[in-house]
This record gives C-alpha cells, structure tokens and sequence, in this order.
C-alpha cells in the first residue's frame, strides 16, 4: 500500500476493542525512512455511566438536588 488509509486505522481500532487494548501500531513498511510510516492510535474508553451528586458509585435512585431546584423553579414561573 502506498499510504495508509481510514480504513486501515478502523481496522486497528477493531483489533483493539476485541482483544481489550488501549494502544495499538499502524506501520506502513512502503516509506523510505520507516519512523514516518509508524502511526500509534489510542483507544479511549468513555464511560456511560452518570455520576451521582450525592457521592454514590452504585446506581442511586435518589433525585440529585439539581432536578429538585429546577423542579421547583418550573413550578414557580408557570403560576
């Protein structure tokens, strides 16, 4: 291959979530100095998971006091 594409790097990625890595090497061996054709990609993991305000790491049922103050503000201006 003559330059790395978009899906070479996709194909890394997928390599990476499957086997549960972080740090992955795309290397195109078609350069003439081969630090140049080294790529280092990096899987960043995002969690989902909301945070609650009352310090809870579990899943908290409790209303965070957010919702409760603008709750109480709709309530106020609609009458």
């Amino acid at each position: 291959m003559a330059t790395l594409e978009p899906i070479h790097e996709a194909q890394v990625l997928t390599c990476l979530k499957l086997e549960g890595w972080t740090f992955g090497l795309l290397i195109n061996c078609n350069v003439s100095v081969l630090k140049h054709g080294i790529k280092r990609l990096v899987l960043i993991k995002i969690s989902l998971r909301a945070s609650c305000l009352c310090g809870e790491k579990r899943a908290c049922r409790s209303p965070s006091p957010a919702s409760k103050k603008s709750s109480s503000f709709f309530r106020r201006t609609r009458g």
